[in-house]
């Protein structure tokens, strides 16, 4: 129940970070156009009228708040900077590599979590 909850949270708050939910709005405002200038004319004519370019009070209502969310997404360095990128330290060699032929392993050197233990019963204990 809880991971339905999370999915459906961060589903939700993707939808309105995109801005989809004006888009929604969108679309009821076309659905409501349409019915309205069906009731006078046939269908085809209401729909071909709805999306003529007229606009109606959701319209608008739409159109500013996406203009609204346009100009908040500026960024103060959005400008597109001429020149080169200079990286302000030099890189430097820290790693040496030798070479594995020369170096000798003993037993004590590599370590085995299980080195020592004894085999688990069998079979297994029960409760």
């Amino acid at each position: 129940m809880l991971k339905r909850v999370q999915i459906t949270s961060v589903l939700f708050l993707w939808f309105l970070a995109t801005g989809a939910q004006w888009d929604v709005v969108q679309t009821f405002g076309w659905a409501r156009m349409v019915t309205q200038y069906a009731q006078s004319m046939s269908l085809a004519e209401a729909v071909k009228k709805t999306f003529s370019g007229d606009m109606c009070g959701v319209c608008e209502v739409v159109r500013e708040a996406k203009q609204q969310s346009e100009s908040s997404k500026t960024f103060p360095h959005s400008e597109k900077t001429e020149g080169k990128l200079v990286l302000s330290t030099a890189p430097s060699a820290e790693f040496t590599f030798t070479r594995l032929s020369n170096v000798v392993w003993k037993n004590e050197d590599v370590f085995v979590p299980s080195f020592g233990r004894a085999s688990p019963p069998t079979p297994p204990p029960r409760a």
